[in-house]
């Protein structure tokens, strides 16, 4: 049953332009969301964190999570259960997320469809990068619906390190700003990609630099490719998944150039933001390709490039006239094209998950539902 709501909610998103202003999917989604991650206690990280959370206790070592930390202890000082507190921080945090979503598009169920598509499930499991997920998304709407500089960065920034504070994994999300800001110089930005790239390739800096950065036994365990299956195939999948992204947000780019709409020019500052962030994964490719378990960071990538390829397509039934040209829900056939190839490409990404990179204790916890 919960399968086939879970694939409801999946297909509805896709196939509707639900009334502005209506949440009654969104509500629905972030209950169902918390349903699963509540019910779903036999996998191996439901162990790790509720041992965490029994054993949790305020740290100040920026690298150690200690916003993850104080709300453990905080909330086990309260007296609640480790499923009661898993329940009400996915709901808590979700609902936090689709404040950000409706910042910047009021397609919220078609986002949700991208999410639940990927990284929903594996998110369920791994439940602190799905809060920090959460935050990141709240933290990018404060970029793209203004030009303002101070504050706006500001207030991103602060959600940002939050958002780190409970995964280690998203401090990548900080370097948003500063890409962005040296991508305006085309020639160096080009220039310093390469020289990731290939110093990547020949020295292996990026997993050094991790391993003295995050010292915990989970991190190292991941740094030392323990967690990841590494083949032919997999290396595949990771050139798609990566140089995919980049193209969509081409894409993108070139279709809201034309656009003098106030949509289009906040489509321009999440392209802005975005590209370089994708770019910088090129560089990466080295790494990548011999350990797959830091495309956990590409996950960040995934779900602000879904916020994206949500808010570029929004308008475009408006501009599909005729009866023919129409199907269920108002959405013109091109762009439910648009949305099928894109969440086609989001199924790839969870397909390469659950054949070529997480453990079988995992993948059982993500398809038992």
């Amino acid at each position: 049953m919960i399968t086939l709501l879970y694939c409801l909610a999946i297909v509805l998103g896709i196939m509707f332009e639900w009334p502005k202003g209506n949440k009654f999917l969104d509500v629905a989604i972030i209950l169902l969301c918390t349903y699963m991650v509540f019910s779903c206690t036999n996998h191996a990280d439901y162990h790790s964190y509720e041992m965490q959370y029994a054993t949790a206790v305020p740290s100040m070592d920026l690298f150690d999570e200690p916003l993850w930390k104080s709300i453990c202890f905080i909330s086990r000082s309260l007296g609640l259960g480790y499923r009661s507190f898993i329940a009400l921080v996915t709901a808590g945090f979700l609902a936090i997320a689709l404040v950000g979503v409706h910042r910047i598009t009021p397609s919220s169920p078609y986002f949700w469809s991208l999410f639940l598509i990927f990284p929903g499930l594996i998110g369920f499991v791994q439940i602190r990068q799905l809060l920090a997920l959460c935050l990141v998304i709240f933290a990018f709407s404060f970029l793209a619906v203004t030009n303002r500089r101070n504050s706006v960065s500001f207030s991103y920034l602060i959600v940002a390190i939050c958002a780190a504070m409970i995964h280690s994994s998203a401090f990548l999300v900080i370097l948003i700003e500063p890409l962005a800001y040296f991508a305006e110089k085309e020639k160096p930005f080009t220039a310093l990609i390469l020289l990731l790239f290939v110093s990547s390739l020949v020295t292996g800096w990026t997993t050094e630099l991790a391993r003295d950065l995050f010292t915990d036994e989970v991190s190292q365990a991941y740094l030392m490719g323990e967690g990841g299956r590494t083949n032919d195939l997999s290396r595949l999948f990771t050139l798609v998944e990566v140089f995919g992204s980049v193209l969509l947000v081409l894409f993108a780019k070139n279709q809201a150039a034309g656009s003098e709409t106030m949509r289009g020019e906040m489509e321009r500052r999440c392209i802005h933001y975005l590209l370089p962030l994708n770019l910088l994964f090129i560089a990466m490719l080295p790494t990548l390709m011999v350990n797959t378990d830091f495309l956990r960071l590409h996950r960040y990538v995934l779900v602000l490039d879904a916020l994206l390829f949500v808010a570029a397509q929004y308008p475009l039934h408006r501009n599909v006239v005729g009866i023919g040209h129409r199907i269920v829900g108002g959405i013109g056939c091109k762009r439910l094209c648009f949305r099928i190839c894109i969440s086609a490409f989001y199924f790839l990404h969870f397909f390469a998950l659950v054949w070529m990179q997480v453990p079988d204790s995992v993948v059982a916890a993500m398809l038992q539902w």
